[in-house]
């Protein structure tokens, strides 16, 4: 039988076997390429998931169509309904990657794919879904009956779910963003492949033309495309933390509950001059540099909890001293369990040696104010020679009180109104010398001519 099932010749042969095969191998081919491009991310291999589960479906249908008796079309059918059991857990699965919150519904995804499992079993191992095939022109079909129901409810059920989701993604998302166009083209792809569920009509005994593999091709193809077009990382706070750490200035030290680092960034690397792969899984006692005990202060600080701007000082290998400042928080479980330490250092050497110098100038300026002396209030002077009296009841001139009371000095100098009186005055006093001089010289003159 086994011979016969592979019969590449029956295979061409059936027109519709050829396109449902074909059909496979492009779905296939499609979510293997992506996982491939994708780096083999968690969402990429959601939809090679997805994509596996309706190649599997398609690849026994194809069989089966070019079954030539009842017995190998069953056999094939069989097979088909592997990939069939598992499409709507690998549906759901991929909207909530889509959708950001594969975290919260891990368990629902979970209880999808062992219900899925316990139809696969059921399928293999009884007659539970179909016993017998109907054989219509284009080939042979599975005969459904009523103990098939409740796996039909489970199908559609979680499909149905999945378009919900999709819809109320669409609508939340705001108009003309990345999110919108996504979910546009998400909620359009599978809209699409709904029509692929006209399949299902056959196995009643209504003998419509099994042309579901047209719309799932298209589905595949518009998910293919929209994964090209937007990526599958979508922009979450988990994508943003891991940019910002990247780019963040200060360094970012993660130890377990051990006391082993777990994560580091390269700014810390930076800080403490070491290579990231020396620093993962190890101590800081064991991975960080120099002799001062730092890195065992540093392991002590961080083991006795959360710390908010603490400083601390560290000579690497023989270099200045650095400031740092610590910031650490506690990570917990579910239920207050300590599960790791986050820490921020940062390094404050150049704050700290300006905070210092601002320290010493201000200090220097205080010392000058205390040395200053200042004249206040009422001073009582004459109005005609501008002596000062002071606290004692005694006249003091003014140059000598104000050098008394104030770290002032004084340099006489006249101004240009005093020096221009005083130059008149001078002449004056000279003219009046020279004209009294030259009377007594003029009575001695004429004295002795008189004579003569």
């Amino acid at each position: 039988m086994i011979y016969h099932s592979f019969d590449l010749a029956r295979l061409f042969e059936t027109p519709l076997a050829l396109q449902t095969m074909a059909t496979a191998a492009i779905i296939f081919s499609l979510g293997t390429l992506s996982a491939l491009r994708e780096r083999k991310t968690s969402e990429s291999i959601a939809f090679f998931k997805l994509t596996a589960a309706i190649a599997l479906w398609l690849f026994g249908f194809a069989w089966m169509y070019a079954s030539v008796d009842e017995e190998t079309a069953c056999w094939w059918a069989k097979i088909s309904y592997i990939g069939i059991a598992l499409i709507p857990a690998a549906a759901f699965e991929f909207s909530t990657m889509l959708m950001q919150d594969f975290q919260q519904l891990q368990k629902r995804i979970q209880a999808f794919w062992t219900i899925g499992v316990f139809f696969l079993i059921a399928t293999l191992a009884t007659d539970v879904q179909f016993g017998s095939m109907y054989r219509y022109e284009w080939g042979f079909y599975p005969r459904h009956t009523l103990t098939s129901i409740p796996f039909l409810i489970y199908f559609f059920g979680v499909l149905m779910l999945v378009l919900r989701r999709y819809v109320m993604g669409f609508r939340q998302a705001r108009k003309g963003s990345l999110q919108w166009k996504q979910g546009r083209l998400m909620l359009f792809a599978y809209l699409v492949s709904n029509i692929g569920l006209v399949d299902f009509l056959p196995s009643w005994g209504i003998a419509v033309y099994p042309f579901g593999f047209v719309a799932i091709i298209l589905f595949t193809l518009i998910l293919f495309y929209t994964i090209s077009r937007y990526r599958f990382v979508a922009i979450t706070p988990s994508f943003a933390v891991d940019r910002i750490i990247g780019i963040m200035d200060d360094g970012l030290l993660v130890l377990d509950n051990e006391g082993y680092i777990q994560v580091v960034n390269n700014s810390l690397c930076r800080l403490f001059g070491a290579e990231q792969a020396s620093l993962i899984g190890m101590r800081p006692s064991e991975a960080l540099s120099g002799g001062d005990g730092f890195a065992l202060r540093l392991e002590g600080v961080l083991r006795n909890g959360e710390l908010r701007n603490f400083e601390i000082e560290h000579r690497q290998d023989g270099k200045d001293i650095r400031t740092y400042s610590l910031a650490s928080s506690i990570m917990r479980g579910q239920h207050g369990e300590r599960l790791a330490v986050v820490c921020v250092v940062r390094d404050i050497t150049e704050r700290k040696q300006a905070e210092t110098e601002r320290e010493q100038l201000i200090s220097r300026l205080q010392e000058a104010l205390a040395n200053v002396r200042q004249l206040s209030g009422m001073l009582p002077i004459c109005a005609c020679c501008k002596k000062i009296r002071d606290d004692q009841g005694y006249w003091q001139q003014i140059e000598s009180y104000i050098r008394t009371h104030t770290e002032a000095e004084f340099t006489h100098s006249m101004c240009p109104a005093c020096a221009d009186k005083a130059y008149e005055e001078l002449a004056e006093l000279k003219k009046g010398s020279i004209n009294s001089s030259g009377r007594q010289n003029g009575q001695k003159l004429t004295g002795p001519s008189l004579k003569r």
